[in-house]
């Protein structure tokens, strides 16, 4: 139910688009029964403006979180299958760099470097590049302790290929790490982008959570209300994110105690 939730969201924006509508009208209307929230700067109407933002946002750090683990988990599973020295120094170097300095700074790095590119997806490339040296050491770690595990050992006996049991034994037995790794992720991806846009980086008129910030932030004195709801927002997507993690982490862990129940000799 909860994934589904989490799913539902940019679906929820595009019901927000065909319900109230982005087509300008007066600026800075009032509240009424055709615009609940009133409108914004541009004559838009305010709430499909912050749904549409909400759920943008959080599609776009949700791409990014799964662009992330998947480079991560690829990169983690090379480091263990290789066992080699050279390469597991290689990385931890690389980590120990990129951990020294703020994902923040990692992005406007790449922002310059790639100034010709669109905000959007260079803040992608900046954000998996700080993000996915540590996350793969993360994801490494649990990855080499499953490689050793008995059942493991087993099924390359009985002659099982790689990929099978990286598929069929060991990401499936990965999931108590994957998945808070990828929410706290998730988390990440989602301020650095709003801090993009709070920063200016971005068009003025983008749907997307930061802008939102900025753009309320500036208005502050004329409408509190875009301001207000817009850090509320956030506030309830990151409550949302934590609720989401420990859900999950308390399904699975009663999922680990059943099977430990039902392999106890009676």
């Amino acid at each position: 139910m909860a994934v589904k939730v989490l799913i539902g969201l940019p679906l929820l924006a595009l019901a927000a688009f065909l319900w109230f509508g982005l087509e300008p009208v007066e600026p800075w209307l009032g509240y009424s029964w055709q615009h609940p929230l009133g409108t914004d700067e541009f004559g838009r109407d305010f709430l499909a403006v912050l749904i549409g933002a909400m759920g943008l946002s959080l599609s776009k750090a949700v791409i990014i979180t799964l662009i992330a683990i998947i480079i991560s988990t690829v990169i983690a599973y090379l480091t263990v299958y290789f066992q080699n020295k050279v390469v597991e120094g290689f990385f931890r170097g690389i980590v120990i760099v990129v951990e020294s300095c703020p994902i923040l700074l990692w992005v406007f790095v790449v922002i310059i470097a790639f100034s010709r590119l669109p905000a959007v997806i260079a803040v992608t490339v900046a954000f998996i590049i700080a993000a996915t040296p540590f996350v793969s050491n993360v994801i490494a770690g649990e990855l080499e302790r499953l490689w050793k595990a008995d059942y493991v050992r087993a099924a390359r006996i009985l002659g099982i290929g790689e990929w099978r049991i990286l598929m069929s034994y060991i990401l499936p037995n990965a999931v108590s790490v994957l998945i808070p790794v990828a929410l706290n992720v998730l988390g990440a991806a989602l301020t650095v982008s709003g801090a993009i846009g709070i920063l200016g980086m971005g068009n003025r008129s983008e749907l997307d959570l930061g802008i939102l910030l900025l753009r309320g932030k500036e208005n502050v004195l004329q409408n509190p209300t875009m301001l207000i709801l817009t850090v509320m927002t956030f506030i309830g997507i990151y409550i949302y994110i934590f609720l989401l993690k420990n859900w999950m982490l308390s399904r699975l862990n009663f999922s680990k105690s059943m099977n430990n129940k039902l392999r106890e000799p009676a």
